[in-house]
Formats: structure tokens, C-alpha cells, sequence
């Protein structure tokens, strides 16, 4: 039986901040396990379990002692957030986001990367009724006038 057969996810992360060479081998089964999950999660994108976000806040925990090891992970987590995104519920998104900011914070990144959200699909044009609604009903919306008495007149709204 190991000897880590009995240790949760937090105490090997704080072994792992005490001593990153001496568990290096344990790190790296844990991470053979997030991707492992990881493509178990790529086949059910709709199935979160917190097991899989537990891991990815580990990983991510870690991934500066072990930048050679996790360099992938950024993107993995970023390609993951971005293909998934309107499938994922709110709180493994807010925890994979969580994990984004930290590794930025630690200065582990794989790839430039935003943390914007993707941007929405472009609105149809206005229909006639709401133009009219928008224009007070009379078809054209007022333009501002420069005023003679300001020397640097703004540009006009159209």
C-alpha cells in the first residue's frame, strides 16, 4: 500500500508546496487524472462532477512548481471554458475561472489568453415599430447643433 493512498487533494497539494521534488511523482498521477477526467468530460460536456473541478483548483494550485509538467494546462482549461462555456453550470465555470486568475497570478501561461467572456452573437437591426419608438415617432432623431460659444465643437451623434 502506498503511503499516499490515504491523503486528500489538500494535503498532498501541501506536501507538494513543502517539498515540489519529492512529490513530483505523486503530482504527476494527479495530473494523469485530471486528464483523464478531462477527456471523460470532453465525451459528457453536460456532466460536471466536483471530482473534476476539484482537480483542476488542484492542478492549478500547483501548476508554478511544476511549470515543465503543466505547461499544456492553461490552454486545456481555456480551450475547455471556450467550447464549453454555455454548457457548463455557474459554479465549475466560476471555479475554472478562479483557476485562470491564479495561474496568471503565478505567471504560469501556456499562451496569451483573455479572460473576457466569448463575445454574443450580433443583434438583427431594429424592426420599424421599435425605430419609431426609439425616434419619438416622428422618424428622425434630432442632431446636436455645435454651440458658436465653444471653440472645439464635439462631433455630432448620427
Amino acid at each position: 500500500m502506498s503511503q499516499y493512498a490515504l491523503l486528500t487533494l489538500p494535503d498532498i497539494q501541501n506536501q507538494c508546496k513543502r517539498d515540489p521534488d519529492a512529490y513530483r511523482d505523486e503530482f504527476m498521477s494527479q495530473y494523469r487524472h485530471f486528464e483523464s477526467q478531462l477527456s471523460i468530460y470532453r465525451l459528457k460536456p453536460a456532466t460536471t462532477s466536483s471530482d473534476f473541478v476539484d482537480i483542476v483548483y488542484f492542478v492549478s494550485q500547483l501548476a508554478h512548481l511544476y511549470k515543465n509538467e503543466t505547461a499544456a494546462f492553461p490552454g486545456m482549461l481555456m480551450d475547455l471554458l471556450d467550447e464549453n462555456y454555455e454548457q457548463l453550470t455557474p459554479a465549475p465555470r466560476m471555479k475554472m475561472v478562479q483557476a485562470l486568475i491564479l495561474l496568471r497570478k503565478k505567471g504560469v501561461r501556456s499562451r496569451p489568453y483573455s479572460l473576457c467572456p466569448p463575445t454574443p452573437p450580433p443583434t438583427p437591426p431594429p424592426t420599424p415599430r421599435c425605430v419609431q419608438h426609439l425616434t419619438g415617432g416622428h422618424g428622425y432623431r434630432p442632431r446636436l447643433q455645435p454651440d458658436s460659444h465653444f471653440p472645439n465643437p464635439l462631433p455630432s451623434c448620427t
